[in-house]
């Protein structure tokens, strides 16, 4: 059997073998290959009427099984039939529960050409990804890839049905635009004056001064809508290949990415505020770096903890101060 049929167990019926074999002629015998061939056929028949027939059924042996069969994608012959048996967790499905890509692609928006998907360690993780913001705003749905395997079964098989894989993080800035507004919405800021546009581009320098060579280059992004910032690749790979290349490189360092800034976000707005007082301000400094940091946590690669919650432990001492003493308190 197959790798990806590990789990399948049983006993095969067969006068076709000789007795007298070794290992290596087992291995290259015509009929034993003959049998692996139909066994695979018959299980793939099995679990295609399963998935017809019961839904609830087949996801219960996909939450049992599902870590080992994706491991199909590898079958060459059978990744037509294989595909449609794939199940992931998504934006649109419930806790613990997943969708076939059939059923993502029945309800993707009109015009729709990609199958998007967001890589992540946990649910709850791809939940909060800043990459995700304008993707509910579209109300487009999003497949949650929380294994390291997902991401290379979709990357080897390319497209479904016509429709190519494609990570968030690579969506361009223009991917959406062609659809409405009909998910979750943030309020929108007031728009920047043309010399707080100026001001802002001055504060996109100094951020650039502080991260220094920790970053590749720091801009303002039109993707973000909730978060202030994020971090983009600037090959266009996701964090989650980015990190498995880096592991078989044996590299532990953190990767100089783009940090990418939301102008509208009220943290962005005070950052403003505090540059155009005094642009040489400490506090400037500190909540940059715990900016990044966070960025840095959301994407998995946060390395040094220990500065970022002694950082924190100082700002939330200066906030607690000033609100108390605001309130008098």
């Amino acid at each position: 059997r197959p790798h990806y049929l590990a789990f399948l167990k049983g006993v095969v019926d067969t006068e076709d073998l000789p007795l007298n074999i070794s290992r290596e002629t087992l291995q290259e015998n015509v009929v034993l290959r003959k049998i692996s061939q139909t066994i695979v056929k018959q299980v793939l028949t099995h679990l295609e009427r399963m998935a017809a027939a019961d839904k609830d059924k087949y996801e219960a042996f996909w939450k049992l099984h599902g870590r080992y069969f994706k491991f199909a994608f590898n079958d060459y012959m059978n990744r037509d039939r294989v595909a449609p048996l794939l199940r992931f967790p998504s934006s649109a499905t419930e806790d613990d529960h997943v969708t076939s890509l059939d059923d993502y692609l029945s309800r993707a928006k009109s015009g729709q050409k990609e199958i998007w998907y967001v890589t992540a360690p946990t649910r709850e993780a791809a939940k909060v990804n800043p990459h995700l913001e304008r993707f509910r705003r579209k109300g487009v749905e999003v497949l949650y890839l929380l294994e390291a395997v997902d991401e290379f079964a979709l990357e080897s098989l390319m497209e479904y049905k016509g429709h190519p894989f494609k990570s968030v993080e690579q969506a361009a800035a223009d991917a959406l635009d062609e659809l409405p507004d009909t998910g979750e919405t943030e309020p929108k800021a007031e728009p920047l004056s043309d010399d707080d546009k100026a001001a802002f581009e001055r504060l996109v320098d100094k951020i650039r001064a502080i991260l220094g060579d920790q970053i590749k280059e720091v801009r303002v992004s039109d993707r973000l809508s909730g978060s202030p910032a994020c971090l983009a690749s600037p090959d266009g790979v996701s964090s989650s290949m980015e990190k498995l290349m880096r592991v078989m490189q044996k590299s532990d360092g953190i990767p100089r990415k783009i940090l990418e800034l939301n102008p509208d976000h009220p943290l962005m707005r005070a950052l403003l505020r505090i540059h155009k007082t005094n642009p040489d301000d400490p506090l400037l400094t500190d909540i940059v770096n715990n900016l990044y940091d966070n960025t840095l946590l959301l994407d998995g690669y946060l390395n040094d903890p220990y500065s970022m919650a002694d950082r924190s432990l100082k700002l939330l001492n200066e906030a607690a101060t000033w609100y108390a003493d605001l309130r008098k308190l």
